[in-house]
């Protein structure tokens, strides 16, 4: 799996290439990235993606933007238990 960011952000898996056009699924993907082989909390997700103005329904935010992020990645992903909603994100 290779990730292209310069340029527009996609994820090249198998000669296959998924775009991450949402920008807030791009940071949360540079996010994970940067935070590879720890884990990430939800809060830390909505003060890094949101900062001071966190959306309502935070929690369930974060697990949809997650959810979609592992839909656009595919099979790799896909293969990977889903975390609690409510629970931290591990890389």
């Amino acid at each position: 799996m290779e990730l292209h960011v310069l340029g527009p952000v996609e994820v090249v898996d198998h000669d296959r290439a998924t775009p991450i056009s949402s920008p807030r699924q791009r940071a949360l993907l540079g996010l994970l990235l940067v935070n590879a082989g720890r884990v990430v909390s939800t809060e830390r997700i909505l003060d890094e993606l949101w900062g001071d103005e966190p959306p309502e329904s935070g929690r369930r935010t974060v697990a949809f933007h997650v959810s979609q992020l592992r839909k656009a990645l595919g099979d790799a992903e896909e293969r990977a238990s889903p975390p609690p909603a409510d629970g931290p994100i591990e890389t």
